[in-house]
């Protein structure tokens, strides 16, 4: 019994370490970067993250955010709050890795390869921070789109109203044809946002048309550094179909 308890105590000792004081993010190691973040509504884009590799020494040149805003947050514990307990969003609310707004590298000699991620249902440009920073610290400029097409657990339009989660109508019958039939929009209106940000990153030749369209410094700095002749297609679930009716488009 006492083996029993003592193995218990420790069990519960771990989970709650884990919960509130492990560290999680990517243990960066050399070669690889620091990461900044930028976030930046493209010209007839939706909102965006952009991860990529940060200057040296860019610590005093950014700030470290949470992982997830706290909108995000409050979705998520609406959603399922009803089944588990509050406590474990608290790592959520932890600094991230990346330095918001932090000067980015210019060790470059053409400018950073470009990956367009596109999350999966329930998603948000958030939710896939660790890997899109782990990629930003390999060299690549990862940009995270949040679609509008109703399948983001929290999004907002351009005019700032929250675009609400698409969910099957009562009754609703999972055959093929049916979930087809219906996930056809969210895929079209995908197809679309990915297409407006290729088209809006590769027309980006210069800091100044940027500017021209009230960029943040830094974001107009990190379009001007990128080297869209390499652009590839990332993401999670969802975005196979789309991407793959963009690649034909390309």
């Amino acid at each position: 019994a006492a083996l029993a308890i003592g193995f218990g105590t420790v069990t519960a000792a771990a989970i709650v370490a884990a919960t509130f004081f492990y560290k999680r993010y990517p243990r960066f190691k050399c070669p690889r970067r620091q990461v900044g973040l930028c976030v930046a509504r493209l010209q007839d884009c939706p909102q965006t993250a952009i991860y990529y590799p940060a200057a040296s020494g860019a610590s005093g040149g950014g700030r470290r955010d949470p992982y997830w805003r706290s909108q995000h947050i409050a979705e998520a514990v609406a959603l399922l709050s009803k089944k588990i307990p509050l406590w474990p969003f608290s790592f959520l609310r932890k600094q991230s890795p990346y330095l918001t707004d932090a000067p980015i590298c210019q060790k470059h000699t053409t400018g950073w390869p470009v990956i367009i991620f596109s999350h999966g249902l329930f998603g948000t440009m958030d939710l896939y921070s660790t890997l899109c920073s782990g990629l930003a610290a390999l060299g690549y400029v990862v940009v995270a789109i949040e679609h509008e097409d109703g399948s983001a657990l929290y999004a907002e339009d351009r005019q700032g109203t929250v675009v609400r989660r698409r969910t099957a109508p009562a009754g609703f019958k999972y055959t093929r044809e049916n979930v087809t039939s219906f996930r056809r929009p969210f895929l079209d209106k995908r197809l679309s946002e990915l297409q407006a940000v290729v088209r809006a990153l590769s027309a980006a030749s210069t800091s100044q048309q940027y500017q021209e369209q009230q960029y943040s410094t830094t974001t107009c700095q990190v379009l001007a550094a990128l080297d869209t002749s390499r652009l590839f297609l990332a993401g999670h679930s969802l975005v196979q179909p789309p991407a793959s009716r963009q690649n034909r488009s390309l």
